[in-house]
């Protein structure tokens, strides 16, 4: 049998890639892109972003990365900032700002900031 199916996992193996409340094949995932390293280069990548582009909203700055590559990425780009800005902040590389009117959909929502 996989020891890793029938391993019991914690916050501390996954951080907030998944919740105590998930099924374990969602938290087997978490550990499998930590592993990887996935998630420590989205981190950088979206932490780069905030520093070229700071005071903006997770969608903005998805519209930015997003119109520099392939607007057709934009979506893409707005799961892997909105998943990943608050990791970045966890890890000291970006900080949150005051909550402003988003131009991309006019809904009030956090600004990104260099730390």
């Amino acid at each position: 049998m996989n020891n890793q199916a029938t391993m019991k996992f914690t916050a501390k193996h996954f951080g907030p890639l998944a919740r105590n409340s998930d099924e374990d094949t969602s938290k087997e995932q978490a550990v499998a892109l930590l592993d990887s390293g996935k998630v420590d280069k989205q981190c950088a990548w979206v932490a780069k972003w905030v520093l070229k582009h700071p005071g903006h909203t997770f969608m903005e700055l998805a519209a930015i990365a997003a119109a520099s590559d392939d607007s057709a990425l934009f979506e893409r780009y707005c799961d892997i900032f909105h998943k990943r800005l608050s990791l970045a902040e966890d890890r000291g590389l970006i900080r949150k700002g005051p909550k402003r009117k988003c131009d991309i959909n006019e809904i009030r929502k956090l600004t990104w900031w260099p730390v």
